[in-house]
């Protein structure tokens, strides 16, 4: 068999998102009932113009753990506890969707320190993540 592998288009990556979970909830079934498999979680700050100046985006998901994606303070607002606010934020509901972790990622570059402030402990890292750099995977249990 010839094998010509070829770039999906997004119906198709879609598809093979869906059978992955399709797989994946046959070996683990879900923790508890909702409409979707994953809960995305998304909060913000504004100022007082009503101007985003920071934000949290992640998900729960059927086997109650949850994964923290994406978080930003804009320059001018950091070291004002707002950083703070929204991961405390973002914890207490995905508690209240039964979670007991949350796991997430982050650079070198970006907010170790911050997480591991806000209770959250290092599981792995990986070197040259990108060359010269180091990704480190933490998480928090609740």
């Amino acid at each position: 068999m010839k094998i010509d592998i070829k770039k999906c288009n997004g119906e198709e990556a879609e598809f093979i998102s869906d059978k992955l979970l399709e797989f994946n909830l046959s070996k683990m079934h879900p923790n508890w009932e909702q409409e979707e498999d994953f809960y995305w979680i998304s909060k913000k700050i504004e100022d007082s113009s009503g101007n985003l100046i920071a934000g949290i985006i992640g998900y729960a998901n059927c086997w109650r753990e949850a994964f923290l994606d994406n978080i930003w303070v804009d320059d001018q607002y950091r070291k004002r506890g707002l950083g703070t606010a929204l991961i405390k934020a973002f914890e207490e509901e995905v508690k209240e969707k039964g979670c007991t972790l949350i796991h997430l990622d982050t650079f070198d570059w970006q907010g170790k320190e911050f997480y591991e402030k806000n209770g959250y402990k290092v599981f792995g890292t990986c070197e040259d993540c990108p060359k010269g750099h180091k990704r480190f995977y933490l998480v928090k249990y609740l």
